[in-house]
């Protein structure tokens, strides 16, 4: 399914959480989740959005290579920022969804400590979701014996 499918509007990144990433999430409206690529810009530690516009490439690259879709993970979009000559002007960005922002983090300038933290962080986060999307494991001999009569 594609991550982005949501008629919801979206707030900006406020969502409670230990770490910076999770502060930048944002919820489409169906509980999955997302990140804007100019969000992720200084947190990765890129100065300039040509930049990290490389790394976002690569990690688009990276994503098809594997056989996935990369539409289905990283969508053009744009956003209004502050600056520019009458104070406010669109800039290109990208919808990310969590796959996505972690082929980024892993396309990244590894010699940066912001990489090594985003790595970190997509990776543990990767990690947790597969273990709640696993089966449960039986904890007691109940269980066990139960299991094995179904077999």
């Amino acid at each position: 399914m594609n991550e982005f499918n949501s008629n919801a509007p979206v707030p900006a990144g406020n969502n409670p959480g230990p770490s910076l990433f999770d502060r930048l999430m944002l919820p489409n409206g169906t509980g999955q989740q997302w990140w804007s690529g100019r969000d992720l810009q200084d947190p990765m530690g890129y100065e300039t959005w040509e930049g990290f516009d490389a790394v976002i490439l690569r990690a688009i690259q990276t994503v098809e290579a594997a056989g996935f879709d990369s539409r289905d993970h990283i969508r053009h979009a744009s956003k209004v920022i502050t600056g520019g000559r009458w104070g406010k002007q669109q800039v290109a960005d990208y919808h990310l969804t969590r796959f996505a922002a972690y082929h980024v983090a892993m396309a990244a300038d590894g010699r940066k400590p912001e990489i090594a933290a985003a790595k970190t962080y997509f990776a543990v986060q990767t990690r947790k979701a597969e273990l709640a999307a696993a089966p449960a494991v039986p904890d007691s001999p109940e269980a066990h014996l139960a299991l094995a009569q179904n077999y």
